[in-house]
């Protein structure tokens, strides 16, 4: 039984433990208690108590939030080669949350997690290299990050894959290809992907021009709040039927209402 265990001090019982508090199962929930043995587990090494204990100093579950402390346990996690905590870490690096900020340190943990084949480290590393943020740009390198994410079904990834072939950046310019990523996120809920498919369909960039079809994305991405799809809707009403503004907005609805 992982309770006896852990209260023998067998690290991997106590995150157990932690665990089954942290998630409810078979007992009662109770954050605080799955903190105490996520720290218990934490001292003796255990890198995914490490992983859960900084997770919930960074959220304030169970305990107070403190986003230094979080990052501690992140590190001691990382340094075990655990690519959740590797990711979490690099992002409190990146955007100076808890840690000075520091771009080459965010982009060596990404590139640890990146390499392991976690999605999200994959599309941060590649927003590094696209901007030249702790490594020197280099948009090729960029590519092959954002595609290896966008495989993985990572919208964001795809998204800007999808602006990389817009503009031909790391590769030859190609609206085929970056319409195709488009509306492969966009299916996934990205309003700027959204946006961006809705911009090809009434530019007839890559694929035929239709304005409905530019309509309907351009009200998906304003129901998600994008403000320059909601502008160049108002605009391109003005050159549509009523029936073709219908037809759109129905498409729009369907859409929606399936998600």
């Amino acid at each position: 039984m992982p309770f006896l265990a852990a209260q023998q001090g067998n690290a991997d019982a106590q995150f157990k433990v932690g665990l089954k508090y942290l998630l409810g199962k078979d007992i009662q929930q109770d954050d605080k208690i799955a903190a105490k043995w996520f720290t218990f587990s934490a001292e003796q090494g255990n890198a995914d108590a490490q992983f859960n204990l900084g997770l919930m100093y960074a959220r304030g579950r169970g305990v107070q939030k403190c986003l230094a402390t979080a990052a501690l346990w992140y590190s001691k996690s990382a340094e075990q080669h655990n690519i959740h905590a590797c990711h979490n870490l690099a992002v409190q690096y990146e955007n100076g949350r808890g840690v000075n900020q520091n771009y080459e340190t965010a982009a060596r943990w990404y590139r640890i997690a990146a390499e392991r084949g976690d999605a999200d480290a994959q599309t941060n590393l590649g927003f590094l290299y696209d901007n030249g943020r702790g490594v020197a740009q280099n948009y090729g390198e960029a590519v092959k990050w954002y595609s290896l994410a966008a495989e993985q079904g990572k919208s964001r990834a795809q998204y800007n894959l999808g602006m990389m072939y817009r503009l031909g950046l790391g590769v030859p310019q190609d609206y085929k290809a970056a319409m195709s990523w488009f509306l492969t996120s966009a299916e996934l809920g990205d309003p700027e992907a959204q946006f961006a498919a809705g911009l090809h369909y009434a530019k007839g960039f890559g694929v035929h021009a239709d304005m409905v079809l530019a309509l309907k994305w351009w009200k998906i991405s304003t129901a998600s709040g994008n403000d320059d799809a909601e502008k160049q809707q108002s605009i391109l009403i003005q050159a549509m039927s009523d029936a073709q503004i219908s037809a759109a907005q129905a498409s729009a609805d369907d859409w929606m209402m399936s998600r």
